[in-house]
């Protein structure tokens, strides 16, 4: 065992080295194989040199070296997955020069025996038929090659071995028999000698012990071939009643239309082994199993093949009292568990905290069976039994169920027990529930895509509910829920304090469980045992897919579809808030008071490094501007203080800067970085070299606007609405201004031309008298008549804005109409469309106002805790607050008789091995301690967490705790007022119902007490009919809601894009004026 976890806490360099070296071994030693034995991909005709080389190549030490890596890896997996049963030359992927000698025996056969013999192989099942050499010689009558397997090898050699379809090697034989003597009416000599072949292979085969009582996946028995030309041809009958005499027992005949097995001399004695119990299943003979099951008897040395024939099989004919039977007498030795040593070390090499079972191996795919014929008895008995996590959750049965389900859509019997399953699945603790299907989708995510919305609910009931998790394609939950079912969910987590009164409303209780994200496996050599045992889905299926490694300009499209969003990479407890926050039809949960409430936790948490943030940067703007005042001052040169302040500013913003850099990486590329660095080369500029007025005053406007974004990201709705719109309106003029950006400059290019062509002509003729002096006035009259093209660009630009100073302007000439043509479509046109804009953008905007403010919120935390997951350094992480769930559980308390304060509960800190020990040995069972509750500090500045002080101003009260909405917490008692209601309505119905049964007084007979009775069990099924009817109403209820929100969602944007057709038609109209 000691080795055993050595192996599994291997580090991940050295499997990586090891998986190569076993990849270069198995690829040198196949080719070597096959160019020894093989010619043209067909075997090689074998001489005494080919042999000898042959011989030599097996006792090469590649071949124990290459041994060595196969077990070894084997152990690697162990803890997480129950690895089948294969060979040593399937596992080294040598098995396809086995399957080419094995196609020609006849001329293959001395390497065959070299090659038998050295690796033991046999009862190899090639892949992917699996047959055994033994199936190889019979199926081409190779009489000496089945000589040495039933002789030489009789002691290794399993004459009843399977293949993919169950049959034997004399099940084969039969079934040749059976097609030769079809043929045998056209007395063909060579036919006739392969009868005799066969009836002497056949002999040879049941002399080694093969068994007619073993039937194929197809239910034929071998018997009942040669059964059909009993009475046909007498030679045939001869050779029957010798099998018959040969086999020294009954043997069977199924009748599947009567669904019972009958023997054909049943006065031979009775054998009764597991193929003949798996015959019984297989034509449903149920009575004749549970008889022979009686009389069986299983030990240690039976019981894996007892799993593996009969058990698997009455699973698979949803034989459902069979398996019972069979589980009551032979459970102990079917579920027989692991007995660990007991010791110093037990603890050591315990693998999981479930019991391990000694048959894990054959109980592999049971569980799957039985939940795809949706037999629910089979499978609670089979959990009920199973203890071993790896065998309950090889396989993701949740997910296959709801899978089967769907498809089986138009067969509503079968659907109805496949969900029947799923939901009984779905309850289950031992099952879990994040496994994915190949395709990544974990039973959460089929659920909502097929529909499956109670299910859903159930699944988001259990302990490890995560939303966020993604599949291959990179989708979630929530993108397959609608916003109804997402409302409703959150609803429901809001509960009310279990210790008080139905009536009492003084503690709110949020669940945030479905918020918690996994928390992520360790690497194996760092506790791989320990990981085994989390019940979270694979890595694949928590990122969606693996990290693409380094960047490649030309990539597949397939590839890149599925590739996760930057911010998805890396998953954070903020990651799905901003995916609602991102969604247009989720967006609105965002103001729901479990996603508000936590949203509100997490960023008072980090508010100070705001607030400090907008301090500091307050203090250098100050700083900065005052030096460039005193330093470009007349009286003196700058003050020595004031510098060094300034120079203090310069080294907090590089510092800000630098750590930005570290913490976001690839996502500090921002426009507010990138004028964060402009202003941190200005300021070394202006420290090196003294008075610079102009870039000086640039540095401020800057500080100015990295001002006016800093307020804006702060907690109140109405500095981030109107930062929002300034930012939006921003964006959209730039993008209309380059719209008609080349319509402005035809005009100006205009002005330019036309005014300096009446220049130069002027200039001519004064030349012509002899005056070489031209008055070009002043700079006012160059700028007014677009003497430069600087100018004209200038005066264009300030005409568009509406700034005309016409009385300066020449409008001799044509120039007028050139006027008049750029009045019309510059400043009334485009000016008004550009502010019609605005003011659309403006009233959009003012809508979601709320909505806005709680999203800015959003994209900063989320930043903040993606770019801290991948801070390198272990002490600078730390000095950042720790996320939220790693330290505290996943309930959020509302008080609201105490001004609505959220009290937060801190989880206990693990006990230390250290002191693990003295613990253990006072108290073996020591008691859990429930999370202490504290609430949150409103400015961790000035108070600490868990204070209770209240400053109240007569006028307003200013509390020094972190406090819930006032809307936000009359929402969510609505949301309680609601959920009683909906659980009184039914409790009335039942009283009604009750007080209708009472019984009358009448001198009736007993025919009058039966319909009494039978008015009683009418009202109970009505009763139960209402209930269903109740819930039915209230979940259309929700639906309802969320339509007629859907609809006015829908006018609103109708309303906008009549808006937008408006203004493209006013602009069409003035275009084609």
């Amino acid at each position: 065992m000691n080795q055993r976890e050595t192996l599994l806490n291997i580090d991940e360099d050295s499997r990586r080295e090891k998986r190569r070296e076993r990849a270069e071994l198995q690829k040198e030693l196949y080719k070597a194989l096959s160019g020894v034995v093989l010619l043209d991909w067909q075997p090689a005709e074998p001489t005494n040199e080919k042999l000898r080389e042959l011989e030599e190549l097996l006792n090469d030490p590649r071949w124990i070296r290459l041994q060595d890596l196969v077990e070894e890896m084997k152990f690697w997996d162990a803890a997480t997955t129950i690895p089948k049963m294969k060979s040593f030359l399937y596992n080294a992927r040598q098995q396809d020069v086995i399957g080419k000698l094995l196609d020609n025996t006849f001329t293959s056969f001395p390497y065959l025996k070299l090659i038998i013999v050295h690796f033991q192989a046999d009862n190899e099942r090639i892949e992917p038929n699996l047959n055994a050499p033994i199936h190889y010689a019979v199926r081409q009558l190779n009489d000496e090659f089945l000589n040495w397997l039933l002789n030489d090898r009789q002691n290794r050699t399993e004459v009843n071995v399977r293949n993919n379809q169950k049959e034997t090697a004399l099940g084969i034989l039969c079934a040749l028999y059976d097609e030769c003597m079809k043929q045998a009416n056209q007395q063909n000599r060579s036919t006739i000698n392969t009868l005799g072949q066969i009836r002497h292979q056949i002999g040879k085969l049941l002399a080694a012990g093969a068994d007619f009582n073993i039937c194929s996946m197809q239910l034929k028995l071998p018997f009942e071939f040669l059964l059909k030309h009993y009475q046909i041809d007498d030679s045939t009958g001869r050779f029957v009643d010798r099998c018959v005499q040969d086999a020294g027992q009954a043997i069977a005949i199924g009748h599947i239309n009567k669904r019972v097995v009958e023997f054909h001399n049943k006065d031979s004695p009775l054998k009764v082994t597991e193929e003949l119990l798996e015959i019984c299943l297989r034509y449903n003979d149920q009575q004749s199993f549970l008889h022979y099951l009686s009389s069986f008897a299983v030990t240690n040395q039976n019981v894996k093949k007892m799993i593996q024939v009969v058990l698997h099989t009455a699973v698979e004919q949803k034989q459902s009292e069979c398996v019972r039977k069979i589980v009551e007498l032979f459970g102990a030795l079917i579920f027989q568990v692991v007995i660990r040593p007991m010791g110093r070390d037990a603890k050591r090499i315990k693998l999981q905290k479930s019991s391990e079972l000694v048959h894990r191996v054959e109980l592999k795919g049971l569980l799957k069976k039985a939940c795809l014929m949706a037999d629910v008895l089979i499978v609670q008995l089979l959990t009920s039994r199973m203890t071993d996590l790896l065998v309950l959750n090889d396989d993701p049965l949740l997910a296959l169920t709801l899978t089967k389900a769907y498809d089986a859509k138009r067969r509503p019997e079968d659907r109805e027990s496949l969900l029947t399953v799923a939901g009984y699945l779905a309850t289950q603790q031992n099952i879990y529930m994040s496994k994915p299907d190949n395709s990544g989708n974990t039973p959460l995510h089929l659920a909502l895509k097929y529909g499956f919305n109670e299910i859903a609910t159930t699944l988001l009931k259990q302990r490890y509910a995560y939303i966020g998790l993604r599949n291959r394609d990179n989708l979630t939950p929530l993108d397959y829920g609608g916003y109804g079912f997402w409302k409703a969910y959150l609803d429901g987590c809001i509960e009310v304090d279990s210790e008080r009164s139905a009536q009492d409303r003084n503690v709110l209780r949020f669940n945030l469980n479905c918020l918690e994200p996994y928390k992520p496996c360790k690497k194996p050599g760092s506790g791989a045992l320990a990981a085994a045992s989390a019940k979270t889905a694979s890595a694949p299926a928590l990122a969606g897919q693996q990290k693409e490694r380094g960047f490649h300009v030309i990539q597949e499209a397939s590839k890149v579809k599925q590739q996760p969003h930057k911010y998805a990479r890396v998953q954070t407890e903020m990651t799905v808030v901003r995916q609602i926050a991102e969604s247009k039809e989720l967006k609105r949960l965002l103001i729901h008071p479990i996603i508000y409430t936590f949203i509100m936790v997490k960023w008072i948490r980090l508010s100070h490094w705001t607030y400090l943030n907008l301090m500091l940067t307050i203090a250098t703007m100050l700083v900065f501007g005052w030096h460039s005042l005193d330093a470009c001052s007349l009286d003196a040169s700058a003050a020595l203080p004031l510098k060094i302040c300034a120079a203090l500013g310069t080294l907090f913003i590089v510092f800000r800067e630098a750590l930005q850099l570290l913490v976001l990486r690839k996502s500090y590329i921002t426009f507010e970085n990138a004028m964060d660095i402009g202003n941190i080369i200005a300021m070394i500029v202006l420290l090196s070299q003294g008075c610079n007025g102009l870039l000086s005053s640039f540095l401020m406007i800057s500080f100015a606007m990295q001002l006016t974004f800093l307020l804006g990201s702060l907690p109140f709705n109405t500095l981030s609405t109107i930062m929002y719109m300034f930012k939006t309106v921003s964006q959209n003029f730039l993008k209309s201004f380059l719209l008609f950006l080349p319509l402005i400059g035809s005009f100006i290019f205009a002005f330019y031309l036309t005014y300096n062509d009446t220049l130069d002509e002027t200039g001519v003729s004064m030349s012509a008298n002899g005056d070489n002096t031209i008055d070009t006035s002043s700079t006012e009259d160059n700028f007014n008549n677009f003497r430069t093209f600087w100018n004209a660009t200038i005066k264009t630009l300030v005409m568009t804005t509406g700034e005309f100073e016409a009385a300066a302007i020449d409008f001799s000439g044509g120039k007028l109409l050139l006027f008049m043509v750029f009045l019309f479509f510059a400043p009334i046109v485009i000016l008004n469309l550009i502010n019609g804009l605005a003011v659309s953008d403006i009233a959009a905007i003012r809508e979601e106002s709320e909505l806005i403010s709680i999203s800015k919120k959003v994209m900063l935390l989320e930043r903040y805790e993606r770019g801290v997951a991948n801070v390198p350094l272990g002490w600078m992480k730390r000095k950042f607050p720790e996320p939220f769930f790693e330290c505290h559980n996943c309930w959020i308390h509302i008080r609201t008789d105490q001004f609505r304060k959220i009290f937060i509960h801190v989880l206990n800190p693990p006990v230390t091995p250290s002191t693990a020990a003295p613990l253990a040995e006072q108290n073996p069972r020591p008691k859990k301690e429930k999370p202490t509750p504290f609430s949150l500090s409103s400015c961790s500045l000035l108070w600490r967490n868990g204070t209770d002080k209240l400053i109240n101003l007569r006028l307003f009260k200013l509390t020094s705790f972190l406090t819930l909405d006032s809307a936000i917490a009359n929402e969510a008692l609505a949301v309680i007022e609601r959920k009683l209601l909906s659980t009184k309505q039914p409790a009335v119905v039942e009283v009604m119902v009750a007080s209708s049964k009472q019984p009358i007084v009448t001198s009736g007979n007993a025919a009058n007490g039966i319909a009494r009775t039978k008015h009683l069990v009418d009202l109970a099924a009505l009763q139960d009919e209402v209930r269903d009817l109740r819930m039915m109403m209230d979940r259309w209820r929700l639906e309802l809601q969320g339509t007629l929100k859907e609809k006015l969602a829908g006018r609103k944007q109708q309303k906008t894009k009549q808006k937008k057709r408006a203004r493209q038609k006013f602009s069409e109209l003035a275009r084609d004026f």
